[in-house]
């Protein structure tokens, strides 16, 4: 029996013990003017869905998960665990500003369009770099890990290098 308890980065080429894949989209902003810029960044699903439990961090995990924020789908059968999770999210080196969950208004109180915006700033004369990585995992039978977990272990290779 696998105990599904290690996780590496592997070559995009890799096809054996694969569980998930992903990728890293860097997005640079730049500022060529003599202020500030205040941006706003946002990622959101495109189609309808419940919006509870689909935005990271949301209420649950606030303080506990501090180097990405975006929106999240699981998939599997009613009241038993996902098999299938994707995600498209921010990454942050340190600790992620502070986000705010959005929902289209007048979507419904259990059905929306629902996303996270956070609030950035691009100094004058500086650039940004904005890390968005996409991110699926298909959970094989006795895998009991979940996407939030494995993020949690891959966080010193995903954020190396990010500013």
């Amino acid at each position: 029996m696998k105990e599904f308890k290690t996780f590496t980065l592997a070559s995009p080429e890799t096809n054996e013990n694969v569980v998930s894949r992903c990728v890293l989209i860097n997005l640079t902003l730049a500022n060529g003017g003599p202020s500030d810029v205040a941006v706003t960044a946002v990622l959101s699903a495109a189609e309808l869905r419940a919006p509870n439990g689909q935005t990271w961090p949301d209420e649950a995990n606030k303080g506990e998960r501090g180097h990405y924020a975006g929106y999240h789908r699981s998939v599997g059968e009613y009241r038993q665990p996902p098999v299938h999770e994707d995600a498209a999210l921010l990454l942050f080196a340190g600790t992620i500003p502070k986000t705010t969950k959005l929902v289209a208004p007048n979507a419904g109180y259990n059905f929306g369009l629902a996303g996270l915006s956070a609030p950035l700033t691009i100094r004058a004369g500086q650039k940004l770099s904005l890390p968005v990585l996409l991110v699926t995992l298909n959970k094989p039978p006795k895998m009991t890990s979940s996407l939030a977990e494995l993020l949690d272990l891959l966080r010193r290779d995903l954020t190396r290098g990010l500013q």
